[in-house]
């Protein structure tokens, strides 16, 4: 199941024709491959967000966890297409689910999540970040503590922006649902990176 390779495909097509040599034939599976997969995934979630009536909020549940995992890694699955099935399942469901739950958090309910989450996240990204991708390595130690520190950064510009809707936002039962977007958005890609996700995504596989 899910055997076929649309980016190689279209990258030997493009060698065929256009005479690419081994190294550039490469550069363009890999291209095509973000690109392809990249936008069918977020085609697949803004059609679930959709359907689901949830579409803002299950975007940023997306963005959030697509920034984080670009700087620190996590599980593969061994397929695209199992990775952007699970991805649209979980990410509008938790978009959703923040959804539902927004208006049963109080103001201090959420400073909790938002204080837990970040020292969750920040010791995670500090002890695990980066994860290497097969297809991705780290090239150098230098490269690895850089990534490890966009990582943290991260975390904290996402935590500054639930503290800054806490404190600037008068409307709480709105901006609850885009805090807790953001939460799940962030603990999700950092449930990825844990050995958890890693079984995670050898489950899946298995499944498939």
């Amino acid at each position: 199941m899910f055997k076929v390779d649309l980016p190689r495909s279209a990258a030997v097509f493009l060698k065929d024709r256009l005479g690419l040599s081994r190294d550039e034939e490469e550069v363009a599976a890999y291209s095509l491959e973000m690109i392809i997969y990249g936008g069918t995934g977020i085609l697949m979630v803004c059609i679930a967000g959709w359907l689901l009536k949830c579409l803002t909020v299950t975007l940023i549940v997306l963005i959030v966890g697509i920034l984080l995992r670009s700087f620190s890694g996590g599980a593969h699955s061994s397929s695209p297409y199992i990775c952007i099935l699970v991805s649209t399942i979980v990410v509008s469901i938790l978009g959703k689910l923040a959804v539902i739950a927004a208006p049963y958090f109080s103001y201090s309910a959420l400073v909790l999540v938002v204080a837990g989450g970040f020292i969750v996240s920040l010791a995670v990204v500090w002890r695990l970040a980066p994860v290497e991708s097969p297809k991705k390595p780290i090239s150098s130690e230098k490269h690895r503590r850089q990534l490890r520190l966009l990582s943290m950064v991260f975390v904290f510009l996402a935590v500054s922006v639930q503290v800054s809707l806490l404190l600037l936002s008068p409307l709480i039962h709105v901006t609850a649902a885009i805090i807790l977007a953001i939460e799940a958005g962030l603990l999700w890609q950092i449930f990825s990176m844990t050995q958890a996700g890693h079984r995670f995504a050898v489950t899946i596989d298995s499944i498939f």
